[in-house]
């Protein structure tokens, strides 16, 4: 038996930022037009660069959201925040947040129609092809579209032809008692439904039903068996987001598959390009938490106005989140996987240097190739305002020492690395994470959770935002824990 837990923090947005449950209509309108259609609107991806005192160069990215571009996870349709059940209650529908991750790391039926074409999805279909579908399971449907038909930025064919559930196939997964599908394709709704208004019937029933969804996963015909173990990650792992870009893969026979598109900035950040703003370095820790979330209405030919879209707008480094010497989309996946030990520097307080003597005492003789600080910081201490400057971190010797034993997975629940200087302003040297990244270990900071575990050894997936272009981007961790039956 497999215990799985999220060490990805859950953040919050700024107090100002509007939240999608409080209102069913907003005030802000994108209209669709000749120029400007639907496709364009949902493919939003935009990287700003900008400096925070003389030292961190960071980005600020914006994106739209349920849906949005890329693989993607939905909570539920927006369309209103709450469900009436069999017996007229109104009932919240969760945001992704609250789904389990016992949910979107579990056991997956890959279910292969992908000789059906573009044709809508029946139920008769999936009880042909899907046999092997178990209560619980994460059901992953196959039908070659994704592959064969996604751009970087999809185009309006990514939306109007592709397959679709009917809406008894979509009673059947219910009745399976399935908790996540997952579609390689655009749209749940079949081509036909979404031509005549957009009406969101599958969406609807899957997410009463408290199923979760993921759309436009890739490669699944790269996968062998018709059972796996896939995991899920809220990269954005943020309150009162019902949708968020995701990061999806499968292990099977040791092997990780990536399932999940790329997302390609429409501004390229490649190191020529400039600065265009910077930021006092004594706001640091709020500038690190920073998101905003502002919904929209799309006017649409056949559609009324509906909460449903949102632009997010965040920064790489919010919350949990990835450090590499190598831009993110450059790293092999396998970095990504591995059997990680766990050691306890709990007694590790605020502003307290992590030395060789500390590591030592902790790690002994063992040279894991993954290593899970565990200080129990970012719990206790994510909310002060002064949440970097009185972080714990690692000597540069601390560093040296962890690369010495062969890390090249390091991951803390420690906002950053280096010491900081408080509201000094100066370029802080990043001495230690440059002696890590300069060795190819890859860093995740921020890392939340860690009293939920109760192994010293386990395995550890690693599930950032696949951004193109940056060398920070937020993430999620998965830990897996194998248990007697």
């Amino acid at each position: 038996m497999k215990r799985v837990v999220s060490l990805g923090l859950t953040t919050n947005p700024r107090p100002s930022a509007h939240r999608p449950q409080e209102t069913i209509f907003s005030p802000h309108v994108e209209s669709v037009s000749s120029g400007r259609g639907r496709a364009e609107i949902f493919s939003h991806l935009k990287v700003t660069k900008f400096r925070i005192g003389q030292a961190d160069e960071v980005a600020e990215i914006e994106q739209t959201v349920d849906p949005l571009p890329g693989t993607h996870l939905e909570s539920y349709y927006p369309r209103r925040p709450w469900y009436p059940d069999v017996l007229g209650r109104d009932v919240f529908v969760r945001d992704l947040t609250q789904i389990p991750t016992s949910e979107l790391a579990t056991e997956a039926a890959v279910i292969d129609l992908s000789k059906l074409g573009r044709q809508a999805i029946t139920a008769k279909d999936l009880e042909q092809a899907g046999s092997h579908v178990r209560e619980g399971d994460m059901v992953l449907v196959r039908t070659g579209f994704s592959d064969q038909y996604y751009g970087t930025l999809p185009g309006l064919e990514s939306y109007s032809n592709s397959p679709g559930f009917t809406m008894d196939a979509a009673q059947w997964l219910v009745d399976k008692k399935v908790n996540t599908v997952g579609i390689d394709f655009r749209h749940l709704e079949a081509p036909e439904v979404l031509a005549n208004g957009g009406d969101m019937r599958v969406h609807e029933v899957f997410h009463i039903n408290k199923i979760a969804i993921i759309e436009d996963v890739t490669r699944l015909g790269q996968l062998k068996g018709k059972r796996v173990f896939a995991a899920c990650g809220r990269p954005l792992k943020t309150r009162y987001l019902t949708g968020a870009a995701t990061r999806l893969m499968a292990l099977e026979e040791g092997k990780l598959i990536d399932l999940s598109h790329p997302l390609s900035p429409r501004i390229e950040v490649g190191a020529d390009q400039g600065i265009n703003r910077s930021e006092p370095f004594r706001f640091k820790s709020h500038i690190y938490k920073w998101m905003n979330i502002v919904d929209f209405n799309l006017w649409d030919f056949g559609m009324t106005a509906a909460t449903g879209p949102q632009l997010i707008s965040y920064v790489n480094r919010l919350g949990t989140h990835l450090l590499s010497a190598s831009t993110t989309d450059k790293i092999p996946i396998q970095w990504l996987f591995g059997r990680s030990e766990v050691i306890d520097l709990y007694h590790c307080g605020a502003s307290r240097l992590i030395d060789t003597r500390l590591l030592q005492e902790a790690l002994k003789n063992k040279t894991p190739e993954a290593l899970v600080v565990h200080t129990g910081f970012t719990d206790w201490y994510y909310d002060l305002d002064e949440f970097i400057d009185y972080s714990p971190s690692f000597t540069e010797d601390a560093a040296q020492m962890l690369v010495d034993r062969g890390v090249k997975l390091l991951v803390v629940d420690i906002p950053v690395i280096d010491r900081q200087i408080p509201s000094e302003g100066k370029e802080v040297e990043q001495k230690a994470l440059g002696c890590l990244l300069k060795n190819d270990v890859l860093v995740v900071a921020c890392a939340a959770n860690m009293n939920l575990l109760r192994q010293r050894n386990l395995d550890i997936l690693v599930l950032p935002l696949p951004i193109a272009g940056l060398t920070s981007v937020p993430t999620d961790i998965i830990a897996v824990e194998e248990w007697l039956e």
